[in-house]
């Protein structure tokens, strides 16, 4: 499992590359006209400033989230707040998001989880992504997270109005098969098998279930930080 922990953040990485030089890119044309139009000395030069501000805020803070993705830290164990996670993976997911003209949401109370950040992150990443290759052709696109806690147990739910799960197949999806020669290799379920199996290693549980009227719901499970 472990080379296949390594192949699926490799694959990860490879999408955020992309869709960050996309959100990046936005950034800078935005800063561009926004230097363009102090040059010709707008009737509200703060707003400019601070338009111009923001998008280089943002541009820095997606680059240093894919940084640190990309980044080995050793798989520390420490506070991780599920709220600022689920954020992060959002952002970082904002260009793919978008272009499938899908709305995002985070809700609910978020918890505060003793983890390795960046597993959890991969997991979220991935649920995320398999959100996605869930949405094009849908009408009115939607993703969602669902924060929760009882007792002990922490839980973040990602939420699709894709066509679902078939009947039966919940169990099935997390399981990896070695793809054909010729199979995509963005539909290998890959990244659901390792997310479940990094869930079990942080002491927690993946789980899918259908949604009304259409789509699924992937929850994870993590103890809750007592520190």
């Amino acid at each position: 499992m472990v080379w296949l922990e390594r192949a699926n953040r490799l694959s990860l990485q490879a999408r955020l590359v992309a869709t960050t030089v996309h959100d990046v890119n936005n950034a800078l044309q935005v800063i561009g006209g926004g230097v363009e139009l102090l040059q010709m000395a707008p009737a509200d030069p703060g707003a400019v400033t601070r338009a111009i501000g923001g998008q280089a805020e943002r541009a820095n803070r997606l680059l240093q989230e894919l940084s640190r993705f990309a980044r080995d830290t050793g798989g520390t164990v420490e506070p991780v707040s599920l709220r600022e996670l689920a954020e992060q993976a959002l952002a970082l997911r904002h260009f793919a998001l978008t272009r499938l003209r899908a709305t995002r949401v985070v809700e609910g109370d978020g918890v505060t989880v003793a983890a390795v950040r960046r597993d959890v992150l991969q997991i979220v990443l991935n649920l995320l992504v398999n959100a996605e290759l869930a949405l094009p052709g849908v009408t009115r696109p939607a993703v969602r997270i669902v924060l929760g806690h009882d007792g002990g147990q922490a839980t973040l739910a990602v939420e699709d109005n894709g066509p679902g799960v078939p009947p039966g197949m919940q169990g099935q999806i997390f399981e990896w098969q070695p793809p054909p020669e010729d199979g995509p290799a963005d539909r290998l379920g890959i990244g659901l098998a390792v997310s479940r199996a990094l869930a079990g290693r942080l002491g927690g549980t993946l789980a899918c279930t259908p949604r009304e009227p259409a789509g699924a719901t992937f929850t994870l499970t993590l103890p809750v930080s007592r520190g």
